[in-house]
């Protein structure tokens, strides 16, 4: 195995071409380690707990007896990745979530590719033919919040050639490419989050009278309508009807909706039933959700986050949109979905001046 210290690193050829030993080597010499090759081994560890988040000198660096996935897959390396030793984000100002969702990806990517990932490059002033500021420092929270502090680390950035960004705005990789979210490198974040907060990490319980299911749904509104997003916009009678059909069909289930204070329909309609928490703290929401059994999504990265990050959750219901949905995910009914649509060209016909809500409805929180 590899150690921080050590004199010197086996590199395993396990390619004609060599690949996974230049592999080896290329890290090994970025941290002025000796190499030395050996014949071919007959096993490799492969355990998920041997992952890239090792450290070496940077967090998230691999283990170098771990083989990269792109490498088990027979796949070449990217061209511009080639002679790559570390890579980083670029920060985003916009929503938590966007923001989070875009370091995850980079991160998996870099994981994928078996290259450590260091941080997000934030700092005032220009790299990269781009503007770039300070990651936020809300979004600096709630990185901390889930955990991942030294692994997303903050406001780091490339410091020669041999280091460079994941651009994850680019087709390929914001191509909303879930597949980078592989079963390991999930294990990977939860068994890195366990240490991080110096706890494991809740995990499913039994549903039982004295502990009922605890169910999340997301009810995704405030910037949202069908007047200008009528592709992610999912109406209240969908969510009541998954409900009753889906989600609550043969089970007892506590219920919290969480959405936001402006919405295009009002939220009462889910008050009479359900808890309905209306805005608050993103990572008090985040938490919850975290803590459930089972989530439902809404066409948003804000739900995505904890339906990937969580090893609690053992059920998720997804709702399609750019983001394709992992293969253990249960997708909504197409009945269902198809009846959305309908929903929602009809408020866009009846409720809306324009690109504009004829009115909007402010909810606060309700049990």
């Amino acid at each position: 195995t590899y150690e921080q210290n050590a004199d010197a690193v086996v590199g395993i050829p396990l390619l004609k071409d060599g690949r996974r030993t230049a592999w080896s080597a290329e890290l090994a010499r970025t941290n002025g380690a000796q190499i030395t090759t050996v014949p071919r081994l007959k096993r490799v560890q492969k355990s998920p707990t041997a992952v890239a988040l090792l450290s070496t000198k940077q967090p998230g660096a691999p283990s170098l007896t771990w083989i990269p996935p792109y490498l088990r897959n027979n796949e070449s390396l990217p061209d511009e990745l080639t002679n790559i030793t570390q890579l980083y984000s670029h920060p985003r100002g916009d929503r938590s979530g966007a923001a989070m969702m875009d370091a995850l990806t980079s991160h998996a990517y870099a994981y994928y590719y078996g290259i450590p990932f260091v941080g997000i490059c934030g700092f005032l002033g220009v790299s990269d033919n781009r503007v770039v500021r300070p990651v936020p420092q809300t979004h600096q929270d709630v990185i901390e919040m889930w955990g991942l502090k030294d692994v997303l680390r903050c406001n780091v950035c490339p410091q020669n050639e041999t280091e460079t960004f994941v651009d994850a705005r680019k087709a390929g990789l914001r191509g909303f490419n879930t597949g980078l979210f592989t079963e390991e490198w999930r294990q990977a974040i939860q068994s890195q989050r366990n240490e991080s907060l110096g706890k494991t990490v809740l995990t499913s319980q039994a549903t039982t009278a004295s502990h009922p299911l605890q169910v999340a749904i997301h009810i995704r509104r405030g910037d949202i309508s069908p007047c200008t997003n009528g592709n992610r916009y999912l109406s209240n009678q969908f969510f009541l009807d998954l409900l009753e059909q889906t989600v609550l069909a043969g089970a007892g289930a506590n219920v919290t909706i969480f959405s936001e204070e402006e919405s295009f329909e009002s939220l009462d309609v889910f008050k009479e039933k359900y808890t309905v928490a209306i805005g608050g703290d993103l990572r008090d929401v985040w938490t919850a959700m975290d803590q459930s059994d089972m989530l439902v999504m809404s066409p948003s990265t804000f739900s995505l986050i904890p339906a990937l990050l969580s090893p609690r959750i053992k059920r998720v219901v997804y709702a399609p949109f750019e983001w394709q949905a992992l293969k253990e995910w249960k997708v909504a009914n197409q009945t269902l979905l198809e009846q959305a649509k309908s929903y929602v060209k009809r408020m866009k016909k009846e409720g809306c001046d324009g690109k504009k809500p004829k009115k909007l409805y402010t909810s606060k929180t309700e049990s």
